[in-house]
């Protein structure tokens, strides 16, 4: 019976756990919709934001990247890299993508 009552306790610790956490939902853009201006403001707000484009490659297709507002935010086996996305207003619009570190990768 000790057992279940502290399994029931710890059930109950985590069923108010879960409601009282914030939502860590991540915000996604279309570059393709935004002004380049738009795009950054919206990166800087937020820190990281999923950013949607179209594929050079496949038409059609669409490609979901993680971007974030400053370098720093690279963090563990990621580092800064700087892309340029065109957004709504023709322009390439310069961003920051963190890639995963390869062999091939630059040191600093």
């Amino acid at each position: 019976m000790h057992v279940r009552s502290r399994l029931a306790g710890l059930l109950g610790g985590l069923a108010l756990l879960a409601t009282v956490s914030p939502a860590c939902a991540i915000e996604r853009y279309d570059a393709a919709r935004m002004t380049c201006p738009a795009l950054q403001t919206a990166l800087a707000a937020q820190g990281k934001a999923v950013v949607v484009t179209p594929s050079s490659q496949v038409p059609g297709m669409m490609l979901y990247d993680v971007y974030v507002a400053r370098r720093e935010m690279c963090t563990g086996l990621t580092w800064p890299r700087v892309k340029h996305l065109t957004t709504a207003d023709g322009k390439r619009c310069t961003v920051i993508r963190c890639g995963h570190v390869t062999r091939s990768s630059p040191r600093y």
